[in-house]
């Protein structure tokens, strides 16, 4: 079919025309469905969760868009009008002006070249607002290289240098891989959320030349083991040694095992590779009051490593109080309850050693000295960047953090 034959026949016999309109309305009973294939998305598309509001949501329209409800095209929007959404028993109402619609889900196409704005960035694909049990949600349907040209800069930020350029292409194997993990869970509205949750997604502010070549040249390209996409996880760096799935989360998987990022680590070109965190007693006291932990804040008597990963992450730690009481933290609350003093984020790593201060049988300070960032598990981000730079090859690369796998290229 050609369809900008078809679509521009039905915009013809089916706008109501006024002199300059804001709104022009489509006959909903004559007009056929539009896919999203049609409207310039492949069937590789990734579904993005941008936004959710509880019961309303208001969008102002920042460049002309194709109103579609429940797939057929109803209307034109120009620039500066406000759409406002409200979920119903039956799904979302859309006002428009004094136009009202109802539909389960909207989608805003763009009439011409441009991208969608939201909260002061811009995207690709389309939007699409809809309505689930408790919420409006905002859905970003972008293609899936499109998508990666808005995760690569946000976390694997490479800044054109071309000696980055082979771990430009491992992330993107590796991010398309996780997408595509998500995409298969198939759930009902979203696929991926566009935060540390999952991937953090910026849509088209920070894209690069070297990024869109990066990941044309590994397009379709994923990772598989035993016939399957690869559970593929990242971190920022690994501090010489990458971490057991087994040890950190609940999987335990043959290609997410400890490997050593050489003798002097290939991430120890992070900026961020070595780190301090110096603490009082009552700061602690308070990390664990803020964490509920307790009801009230404790003073601490002394703190001592019991454990350690073969890696040297820290695997449990005791926390005495001076009222007697013990906790014991292992390595999934440890992070949580020692904040990043400078963000209050959670502490950069497990890997790391600690020097005690007391007076009068307390603990008075305490001071983390640690290496690398994130849970240490899979590609260490800065170490690609370091093999990368010292002229490896992204194939070896992806090899060295997931061992056992294998690069299969999709094609749908």
């Amino acid at each position: 079919m050609n369809y900008k034959f078809y679509y521009f026949c039905t915009i013809f016999l089916f706008v109501f025309f006024s002199c300059a309109p804001t709104i022009r309305t489509v006959s909903p009973r004559k007009n056929s469905p539009v896919s999203l294939r049609f409207s310039g998305i492949s069937l590789d598309t990734v579904r993005v969760l941008l936004s959710e509001e509880l019961n309303s949501f208001s969008y102002r329209v920042e460049t002309p868009v194709d109103l579609f409800a429940d797939g057929k095209l109803i209307a034109h929007i120009k620039k500066g009008n406000l759409i406002d959404l409200k979920k119903t028993s039956s799904g979302l109402s859309c006002r428009i002006q004094k136009t009202s619609f109802s539909a389960v889900s909207f989608k805003l196409l763009l009439t011409d070249n441009g991208f969608l704005a939201f909260n002061k960035k811009n995207y690709r694909g389309l939007f699409e607002f809809i309505s689930s049990e408790s919420s409006i949600l905002l859905v970003n349907h972008v293609t899936m290289n499109d998508y990666l040209r808005g995760v690569l800069p946000y976390e694997l930020p490479a800044k054109n240098d071309k000696s980055c350029f082979q771990a430009l292409k491992a992330f993107a194997i590796t991010a398309r891989t996780f997408a595509i993990t998500r995409i298969e869970r198939k759930n009902q509205f979203f696929d991926i959320l566009p935060d540390t949750r999952d991937q953090v997604y910026g849509g088209t502010e920070r894209e690069t030349a070297m990024d869109s070549l990066a990941i044309a040249e590994t397009d379709g390209m994923v990772l598989y083991y035993d016939n399957a996409p690869a559970k593929v996880m990242y971190h920022g760096s690994c501090g010489g040694y990458t971490e057991f799935s087994k040890n950190i989360f609940t999987d335990d998987l043959p290609y997410l095992i400890s490997v050593s990022d050489g003798e002097t680590p290939n991430c120890s070109i992070s900026p961020s590779f070595s780190w301090q965190e110096i603490y009082s007693g009552s700061d602690i006291s308070k990390f664990f009051f803020n964490t509920k932990f307790f009801m009230e804040e404790k003073v601490i008597s002394d703190i001592e490593i019991l454990s350690r990963f073969p890696s040297g992450r820290i695997s449990k730690l005791r926390i005495s109080f001076k009222s007697g009481e013990e906790i014991d933290l292992d390595q999934k609350e440890i992070r949580q309850v020692f904040r990043n003093k400078s963000n209050n984020g959670i502490l950069r790593s497990l890997m790391f050693n600690i020097q005690k201060d007391f007076e009068n049988d307390v603990l008075s300070k305490l001071i983390i000295t640690g290496k690398g960032s994130g849970h240490g598990v899979g590609l260490c981000q800065w170490g690609a960047l370091g093999l990368s730079k010292n002229g490896m090859d992204y194939k070896d690369i992806l090899e060295h953090y997931f061992p056992s796998t294998s690069i299969q290229v999709r094609n749908d």
